[in-house]
């Protein structure tokens, strides 16, 4: 059988993954506003369009007993499984403060919440228990948090839908998605893509790997 070799530009207008992402030949070709078309990495187009967290704040309140088990959980389609939880054993020498500071630590060591680019600190009114966490860019936009207290401790989220983020996503893998309405396009590992609100949570939904 004779081979059909393939062409070191693959076929226009298909996401043929059997070509190599090269760097820096593949770098996106993005308009100066300048009269020129420069190619940009990743690194210089996300400098260039900088992402803002979603963000949401709770407030860890209540009173200490022993053996409490608060629970925060943020549910994202964008997450494996859909979902992560959080869950803090309360002893008897915690306060309020350490409850906080418990959680934060809880998100920030888990590497599901670091590949997603979730992490918390402590911040807002009332810093000492009040816990702000990030999710990254406007992918988190889609996220939700909600809060199982289980005990005497109170945790109060300033929101049932974490907000305020933006900038650019990247993709997580190579695919091709056809918008919704709209055209179908090619999308690459790496590379950092300007879209709207309603194309990213239709990506989302779609569990498209974007980040």
């Amino acid at each position: 059988m004779a081979r059909i070799p393939l062409a070191p530009a693959g076929t226009p207008g298909v996401a043929d993954f059997r070509n190599p992402t090269l760097i820096p030949n593949f770098d996106r070709s993005v308009a100066s506003g300048a009269g020129t078309v420069d190619h940009q990495s990743p690194a210089v187009f996300l400098a260039n369009n900088p992402r803002v967290d979603a963000t949401l704040s709770l407030v860890v309140g209540g009173t200490i007993t022993n053996g409490n088990t608060p629970a925060i959980t943020i549910t994202c389609a964008a997450l494996p499984g859909g979902s992560i939880t959080f869950t803090y054993p309360v002893v008897t020498a915690d306060t309020t403060t350490t409850v906080a500071e418990g959680f934060a630590k809880l998100i920030n060591d888990s590497a599901t919440a670091q590949n997603e680019g979730i992490y918390a600190d402590l911040g807002g009114t009332g810093a000492g228990t009040t816990l702000v966490i990030h999710y990254g860019g406007p992918v988190g936009n889609q996220a939700t948090l909600s809060s199982a207290t289980l005990g005497t401790i109170t945790l109060t989220p300033s929101s049932g839908s974490f907000s305020g983020g933006s900038g650019p996503v990247m993709a997580m893998n190579n695919f091709t998605y056809a918008a919704p309405g709209g055209s179908v396009q090619n999308y690459w590992y790496g590379q950092m893509y300007n879209l709207g609100n309603d194309l990213i949570a239709a990506m989302v939904r779609d569990g498209m790997p974007i980040g």
